[in-house]
């Protein structure tokens, strides 16, 4: 191909929108962005290819995680340290028995009050405001609008360089006991011997998972492609890889027709 005819693609962000909907601690922002591709020349003249959005529900406040003695201590001074650990120091007491005392929330300052006591009490705090639920949303929906134009290929070969720069590590998962395989339509076995189980910020949500799986029951599948997809939500999945996953499947259940008994992928 001569050179006149070589050309790049770039992704733009357009659009910006969002809107809050709900009230009080309930209160979510809805973000969508606007995300396009373009074929550019080496002259630098560009050609629209697609267009597509990214959608992000960003919820105002979040649920903190429950207070007991291994908890993070909030604040900046011991950024890190746990409960137990200024426990155990004279110093760390007494930042603990300033805290009794002086600290903005009061569920955090009865918590520290009964520690301080050599009490080994669990509480909670109420639900939390996030003050950067804008960047969260508005970031989280552009990637989302990103990503979706990102040839599948393309994703592999950045993943795979990332791993080959020690950039990314891999989360080795936990099997979780066996389960019986189920049934789908037309005879096909749907399920594996193993179930996906690891717990951990990595693993894949519920959510992802029953939807995956709802995904592989297709009829546009073989049942070797079957098994392979549950072979490999059971070994490999984790919480970012299964997106890549959902979205490779969707396209094949939206533009394969479904295949008849016995019949073989092409």
């Amino acid at each position: 191909m001569s050179a006149a005819w070589r050309q790049g693609q770039v992704i733009r962000e357009e659009d910006l929108q969002y809107e809050v909907i709900g009230d009080g601690e309930e209160r979510e922002a809805l973000f969508k962005v606007k995300a396009a591709r373009f074929a550019v020349s080496p002259s630098g003249q560009d050609v629209r290819l697609d267009q597509v959005i990214g959608v992000k529900r960003q919820p105002l406040y979040y649920d903190p995680v429950q207070l007991d003695l291994d908890a993070r201590v909030p604040g900046k001074k011991y950024r890190g340290k746990t409960y137990r650990e200024l426990l155990a120091t004279a110093e760390g007491r007494d930042y603990l028995a300033w805290m009794a005392e002086n600290f903005n929330e009061p569920a955090i300052r009865d918590f520290v009050r009964q520690i301080l006591t050599g009490e080994d009490v669990v509480g909670q705090r109420g639900r939390q405001f996030n003050p950067h639920w804008y960047e969260h949303g508005a970031m989280k929906a552009a990637r989302n609008a990103r990503f979706r134009l990102i040839p599948g290929n393309v994703r592999a070969q950045i993943i795979a360089a990332a791993r080959q720069s020690g950039q990314t590590r891999v989360i080795e998962p936990q099997r979780a006991a066996s389960v019986q395989p189920e049934r789908v339509p037309g005879g096909g076995v749907a399920g594996r011997s193993e179930a996906v189980g690891r717990p951990g910020p990595y693993s894949p949500t519920e959510k992802q998972v029953a939807f995956y799986q709802r995904l592989a029951d297709s009829p546009v599948f073989t049942e070797d492609e079957r098994n392979r997809a549950l072979d490999w939500l059971a070994t490999k999945a984790t919480r970012q890889t299964i997106k890549d996953q959902i979205d490779w499947l969707k396209r094949q259940v939206e533009t394969r027709k479904p295949r008849r008994a016995g019949e073989s992928a092409a």
